[in-house]
């Protein structure tokens, strides 16, 4: 196994042994899971943490509230994306991604009040102090907005905000030499790309226009263009008032290295 590989399975390892004694040190907590390819026990040295965490009914609505910090009692996220469409009902969601000398960590966090919640199947159950009962997954709400100019600049804000977050994901894809999910991840951050320039009203970028990429090497060229390309994008959010995320910008070119090495070792 590579130690690029073997340093982030352990990175994300101790993630989830310190955020587990963070939840399990707060009575506010009945219950947290793990799911996806980790709670299905499918995931990979590059799988994310999906955590769920369920909340005494009368602390949810605080907790929430103050899951911005929250999330960094762990570690100072590198960067943060709120996305209330992911959200659980009377609950709340946040993508944060931690960074290390490993690379890039990323949780998705959910919490949900008790009184809502039903452990479902293929989880990996961390803790359970309220003998839940068992079901599937709560339906994911989606709230939204009318179109303003507050709403455009915040959209730009958020569109920005999602690309660096889905850029490490879409690495994570051309590394597995997944081809079609990664054309998929490429084409959804082509559209993310667009939307931001659109809510700018920004004048178009060359890579926009640029044929579909066939080949792990090539896709990761065009990633690293598009990433390049938000970057130049994010003086003019700034001066309509934005705070495009640029902490997270240098660890995610440093994990495009990283991805560029592990497909030259296994070239």
């Amino acid at each position: 196994m590579s130690n690029l590989l073997s340093n982030l399975r352990a990175q994300r390892e101790n993630t989830i042994e310190r955020l587990t004694v963070l939840l399990l040190a707060d009575e506010r907590f009945v219950a947290a899971w793990l799911f996806g390819s980790l709670g299905r026990g499918e995931e990979d040295d590059l799988s994310d943490i999906d955590v769920w965490i369920v909340v005494r009914d009368e602390d949810c609505e605080s907790v929430v509230a103050d899951r911005q910090n929250f999330v960094a009692q762990i570690g100072e996220p590198v960067i943060r994306l709120e996305a209330r469409q992911n959200a659980p009902p009377y609950g709340g969601y946040l993508l944060a991604q931690y960074a290390d000398e490993a690379g890039l960590q990323q949780i998705d966090w959910y919490w949900q009040p008790q009184s809502y919640a039903k452990i479902p199947s293929n989880v990996r159950l961390l803790f359970d102090r309220a003998n839940l009962p068992h079901s599937g997954l709560p339906p994911l709400v989606y709230q939204s907005e009318p179109d303003t100019a507050e709403y455009r600049l915040r959209e730009a804000q958020n569109n920005a905000t999602f690309f660096w977050s889905m850029a490490s994901i879409t690495a994570k894809y051309i590394a597995r030499r997944d081809l079609w999910h990664a054309l998929g991840m490429i084409s959804m951050l082509r559209g993310t790309l667009g939307n931001i320039i659109r809510h700018l009203n920004a004048p178009p970028l060359p890579v926009l226009e640029m044929p579909p990429a066939n080949t792990p090497e090539t896709q990761l060229t065009r990633l690293r263009e598009m990433a390049e390309g938000v970057l130049t994008l994010h003086p003019a959010l700034e001066v309509q008032g934005g705070e495009p995320p640029s902490a997270v910008v240098p660890y995610v070119f440093a994990y495009f290295d990283l991805i560029e090495k592990l497909l030259k070792e296994n070239a």
